[in-house]
């Protein structure tokens, strides 16, 4: 069980600093989103659609 848990962390922490290049947009401190933010949305979601059923 412990595995699973430290797997799905560093999955998690893997994901969460993607989605850190988006906070100063989503936090509407810059008008529009940096190209790392845009990069690290498409990775996001071509992981999940790659995963999801």
């Amino acid at each position: 069980m412990d595995f699973l848990w430290s797997s799905l962390g560093e999955k998690c922490g893997a994901e969460f600093q993607k989605v850190v290049a988006c906070l100063v947009y989503a936090t509407g401190k810059a008008p529009s989103p940096t190209k790392e933010c845009c990069d690290a949305a498409t990775d996001i979601k071509e992981l999940h659609s790659r995963t999801d059923p």
